[in-house]
């Protein structure tokens, strides 16, 4: 979660975007997702990780 959550800092950081994202609003935003997630997927595995899309940097959920 650490690391995502400086990843993710670091990107909004080079991208110049002013909005910096607490520890644990990332981490309760990542837990919702997450249950969403397994709900319509069941017991696969799902990843995350910094991407820049349409400009901004966001958490991308991949379900494998």
């Amino acid at each position: 979660m650490k690391e995502l959550h400086e990843k993710l800092n670091e990107l909004k950081r080079q991208n110049r975007e002013g909005s910096q994202v607490s520890l644990e609003g990332l981490a309760k935003s990542l837990r919702d997702t997450e249950a969403k997630l397994r709900e319509k997927h069941g017991s696969r595995r799902i990843d995350f990780e910094v991407v820049l899309k349409d400009g901004r940097a966001v958490v991308k959920p991949i379900v494998r």
